[in-house]
């Protein structure tokens, strides 16, 4: 049994862990009266994503200002109670990723930046559909290349056929070399999603951030996750959670495994552990 006293920060991954892919949502109400009692024990709350910030706060509504949000892969920390720290991509990366992007140009990609999001016009309208889920803040653009577009990139987005998931992430780190990270974060509904993130930028390095806000160290976080971008957390974390339906090499680096986030896991656990 995980003690509650030892815990000080709980870092959840949001698609495929808190939420599910297919956009099911959380219970509220549950989620309400665990947080209360979190917040009792001292323990605070945060959300590491590869989405926006803006997505985070919509999802979490009136409790936003009291959580802490890792966003775009830890690209975006935003310490409760503190200011926003914006880790930006080189120009030297931006341009590999794009080379990369024009040597395979069946693969999507969806540049999230400082202020917003943005897919080429023509690029598969289901794909820029949810990329906008994720963004709220979605432009087009002729090319990922035009100049708004490259601005101020924290990481790319992308989404293809479940089959073809393995394949993309490899031509692309081919293509890329060091100058980028690309990292699975997910399958859902015949199709797997990876991100572009920068060198050294993480959901881990986003904790880091945080431990060194809140005066707290590693041994004293939760974290929870499902997907390949979640791995380094979950190995920094005291106590790493993997969900039911996370892969096996997600739950080879947990030391707990949760039940599929269907079926509400992260809030069972964090039940078990607080109280409900």
């Amino acid at each position: 049994m995980i003690n509650k006293e030892q815990v000080k920060l709980v870092v959840t991954d949001e698609d495929g862990t808190f939420l599910d892919l297919g956009g099911e949502d959380f219970s509220r109400e549950r989620f309400g009266a665990v947080f209360a009692r979190m917040r009792e024990a001292g323990c605070r709350f945060a959300v590491a994503t590869s989405n926006q910030s803006f997505q985070v706060e919509e999802i979490f509504g009136e409790l936003a200002p009291q959580i802490s949000i890792i966003g775009s892969n830890g690209a975006y920390v935003h310490p409760e109670g503190s200011d926003a720290q914006v880790s930006v991509a080189s120009e030297v990366a931006v341009e590999r990723v794009l080379a990369a992007h024009e040597a395979y140009p069946a693969i999507p990609l969806c540049a999230v930046c400082a202020d917003g999001a943005f897919c080429e016009r023509g690029a598969d309208e289901d794909f820029v559909a949810e990329m906008t889920m994720y963004s709220h803040n979605m432009r087009l653009v002729d090319s990922l290349a035009d100049a708004e577009a490259r601005k101020d990139v924290l990481m790319y987005w992308s989404r293809v056929n479940e089959g073809r998931l393995a394949d993309s992430i490899l031509s692309l780190r081919r293509k890329i070399g060091e100058a980028m990270d690309v990292v699975d974060s997910g399958v859902g509904g015949g199709y797997g999603y990876f991100d572009v993130i920068q060198q050294g930028v993480s959901k881990a390095s986003g904790i880091r951030v945080l431990l060194a806000s809140f005066d707290i160290n590693e041994s004293q976080v939760m974290a929870f996750g499902d997907a390949g971008n979640d791995i380094e957390m979950l190995r920094l974390a005291g106590v790493g959670v993997a969900m039911g339906n996370a892969s096996d090499e997600v739950k080879a680096a947990a030391d707990v495994i949760a039940e599929p986030c269907l079926e509400q896991g992260v809030l069972k656990v964090l039940e078990q552990v607080f109280g409900r």
